[in-house]
């Protein structure tokens, strides 16, 4: 015969680890995967898990930008950023500057945008220093962007 566990509300369950938000946005069903970040972030503050907060807030935030709500991701990826964390600390940036550029806060983008392209640097990641180059050519320098693929109009054939 089964027996039901007791837990302790305070205690972190398997239940409210983020894994299963990260399986349902995954997947689409943002509706669940919604209610589980939540779970996550809750039991991480219940037990003062601060890095695995910011991590709740962080995954929060990208599940905002899927869902096409920039303006709220940002107040989750604000508060991941606060926590000061060396992990996803290039990406919550990335997402800042998107966010911000999505909601026509320039300014903002251009900051956020301006401290993680200098931070890839830093940390010679050309992976995310390209991420970033590519952001900034989508919002600021589309103008100036070379259109591939296009034949030149004056040119003869040989």
């Amino acid at each position: 015969m089964c027996t039901a566990i007791k837990t302790n509300p305070n205690s972190f369950s398997i239940f409210s680890s983020p894994s299963y938000g990260l399986n349902y946005a995954d997947v689409m069903d943002y509706e669940n995967a919604e209610e589980y970040l939540h779970r996550a972030k809750s039991s991480f503050k219940n037990t003062g898990n601060g890095d695995f907060v910011s991590y709740a807030n962080l995954n929060l935030g990208d599940l905002y930008v899927k869902k096409e709500f920039p303006g709220t991701a940002t107040c989750y990826l604000e508060e991941a950023l606060q926590a000061n964390p060396e992990r996803g600390r290039l990406k919550i940036l990335y997402l800042l500057a998107d966010c911000y550029w999505k909601t026509n806060q320039s300014s903002k983008a251009l900051e956020f945008y301006t401290e993680g392209f200098q931070d890839s640097v830093d940390k010679g990641d050309l992976t995310k220093k390209w991420e970033f180059a590519m952001l900034h050519k989508k919002y600021e320098d589309r103008n100036n962007f070379k259109a591939y693929g296009k034949k030149e109009s004056n040119t003869s054939e040989e």
